[in-house]
């Protein structure tokens, strides 16, 4: 019986995009991902991968989806992580509407995301709810700023 074989590579293109030490770090790293001119328009997933000096490896869209909704891809951020041999993992997706209070699906995907992250070895850095209104975001971290809530 004949079995296919597989190989995996990755070569990294660039240098760091910056490294993450706090949730606002995070938001700048995120916020230059989003289409310009489209963040109140419909929501995006966004995950960023992280070595383990925080340094930003890349961020890879996950999903473009409706006004109000957009696909966690659990796995596909994990496969993402393995194949450039991250640390961490970050995820980020806006809100229209520009209400940063996490629905029961935004926490039901956080938790599935640290548990794959936890599964798999990998530190789970912050999932960020972010707004079109510049520079306001939610971080599930705890790390929001009282002006961004």
């Amino acid at each position: 019986m004949k079995v296919s074989e597989i190989e995996i590579t990755y070569t990294h293109q660039s240098k760091t995009a910056g490294v993450v030490k706090t949730s606002d770090d995070l938001y700048k790293v995120f916020i230059g991902a989003f289409p310009k001119n489209r963040i109140a328009l419909k929501e995006y997933v966004y995950a960023a991968y992280l070595r383990a000096d925080a340094g930003v490896l890349c961020v890879m869209k996950v999903s473009e989806g409706a006004i109000n909704e957009s696909l966690f891809d659990v796995r596909g951020i994990m496969q993402a992580a393995l194949k450039v041999n991250a640390v961490g993992v970050a995820v980020c997706h806006n809100h229209p509407s520009g209400n940063m209070k996490p629905s029961g699906m935004d926490i039901k995907a956080t938790n599935r995301i640290k548990e794959a992250c936890s599964i798999m070895g990998l530190n789970f850095i912050d999932h960020l709810i972010i707004s079109p209104v510049k520079g306001k975001y939610y971080s599930f971290a705890g790390e929001t700023d009282e002006n961004n809530a």
